[in-house]
């Protein structure tokens, strides 16, 4: 496996009910391998790691936005 980290920029202001259940449902997308978390300081940033030998970051993306949201890949670790 070849693990893959990337930041979500969101566009939208999500209060934090609406973050943590944001988190939920990417944990749930295929490939996504552990839990997405939102930075306490940093809440239109979304850390995501995933099996980059079955997705890529922008697939991800791809799936956060057919949840009505909006938002860039704006880096990796």
């Amino acid at each position: 496996m070849n693990i893959g980290t990337a930041i979500l920029h969101i566009n939208e202001s999500l209060d934090e009910p609406a973050r943590r259940d944001l988190e939920s449902r990417v944990a749930h997308i295929d490939c996504v391998i552990d839990q997405p978390a939102f930075g306490a300081r940093t809440p239109h940033l979304m850390i995501v790691s995933y099996d980059a030998d079955c997705t890529r970051a922008s697939a991800v993306l791809d799936a956060v936005c057919c949840q009505g949201l909006h938002g860039q890949v704006v880096g990796g670790i």
